[in-house]
């Protein structure tokens, strides 16, 4: 979660005196190196970007053992004057800090905060996240923070409540383009609300994890910017434009997939934007190609549904050399994936339901 919010922005940099390559981990499962910097230790310094990690006590790729033991020396005089003084200083530095789980003073850490708050007082707020109370924190008395900068919760607690805030803002600016969207395009207004929670219910990763699917992004995880959100509230349009010509519910996977139940009957739509450069046909391949990605699902999709592209004409499906086509239903069969573009299911909505009823 952490390494979602430091894509999202939430976070600038993560100064942590883990060993452990968790954080490491998460930055490669999501693809997201390219944009966050990875910095072991001092050799790695150049390795840094706007958004970071910074292991400051080095971690498990670190080959000499004697710097896998963290010494109470080492947080009370070693690191004074050392990279870990420059690196504390640099990221201390920063309008709003927080501690996490941190029980034992470290002198290199509360020095560079209390010079940071002696030198901008009015522009720089330290705070504290730990499980136990104010009082009992030897931590939170060395930083010399009042009760009101102490948040007594877990780690992973605070990164759950810091995401589920991201999330809100970002439904909140998503349902604005969305009616921006619609007015600009003169289409009929849809009701988003289910759909909202749907996706606030999901959560950080999987909002993230969905961005990336339906915009056909090659790598796990897209976090929210102005260029990608208006994709995203066509897509939205188009699933409730489905929903309410179906009289359905709706459920939305991070794959791309949607369900839409029926009255207890499930209909499977793929859907993705072609992001104003693709046409259909192109949509079609690269959905084609996630598909096979995701052929042990219990239920694959037999329609897809193209926002964003080039042209708007349904594509036939291929001829299947292999299988006949078992039904032309997807609701009690599987059938060839075949396309359609938002945009010609608007201009006639009722074929919405002859295509998937």
């Amino acid at each position: 979660m952490a390494i979602a919010l430091l894509c999202e922005g939430a976070l600038n940099s993560i100064l942590t005196l883990n060993f452990d390559l968790a954080f490491s981990t998460a930055v490669g499962e999501l693809g997201v190196g390219a944009t966050i910097g990875v910095v072991d230790g001092p050799a790695d310094f150049a390795n840094q970007r706007p958004l970071s990690v910074f292991y400051l006590h080095r971690n498990a790729n670190e080959t000499d053992p004697e710097a896998w033991v963290l010494r109470t020396d080492a947080l009370e005089r070693e690191w004074v004057g050392g990279w870990e003084a420059v690196v504390a200083a640099k990221l201390i530095a920063s309008p709003v800090v927080v501690f996490v789980g941190l029980g034992s003073p470290a002198d290199v850490l509360v020095e560079s905060s209390r010079k940071i708050r002696a030198g901008v007082p009015a522009g720089s707020q330290t705070f504290q996240v730990d499980p136990g109370d104010f009082g009992a924190s030897p931590f939170a008395a060395a930083l010399a923070i009042d009760e009101s900068s102490f948040i007594k919760m877990k780690w992973s607690e605070f990164m759950f409540e810091l995401s589920q805030r991201m999330v809100k803002a970002q439904m909140a600016t998503l349902k604005e383009e969305a009616d921006r969207f619609t007015d600009l395009n003169h289409l009929a207004t849809e009701n988003l609300d289910s759909l909202i929670a749907n996706l606030e219910k999901a959560g950080l990763l999987e909002l993230g994890k969905l961005r990336a699917s339906w915009t056909l992004h090659p790598k796990l995880y897209r976090p929210d910017n102005d260029g990608v959100r208006g994709l995203l509230a066509d897509l939205l349009l188009a699933t409730a434009l489905i929903a309410r010509n179906l009289r359905s519910k709706v459920k939305i996977h991070s794959t791309g997939i949607v369900e839409f139940d029926i009255s207890g009957r499930v209909a499977t739509v793929i859907l993705a934007s072609g992001s104003g450069i693709r046409n259909v046909s192109a949509v079609e391949a690269d959905l084609g190609v996630r598909l096979r990605q995701l052929r042990t699902l219990p239920a694959m999709p037999v329609l897809g549904v193209a926002t964003g592209v080039l042209s708007h004409s349904p594509i036939a499906p291929p001829v299947d050399l292999v299988v006949d086509d078992q039904s032309s239903s997807i609701i009690y069969g599987n059938s060839q994936l075949r396309m359609f573009s938002a945009d010609s299911l608007r201009a006639d909505p009722n074929s919405i339901v002859e295509l998937i009823v």
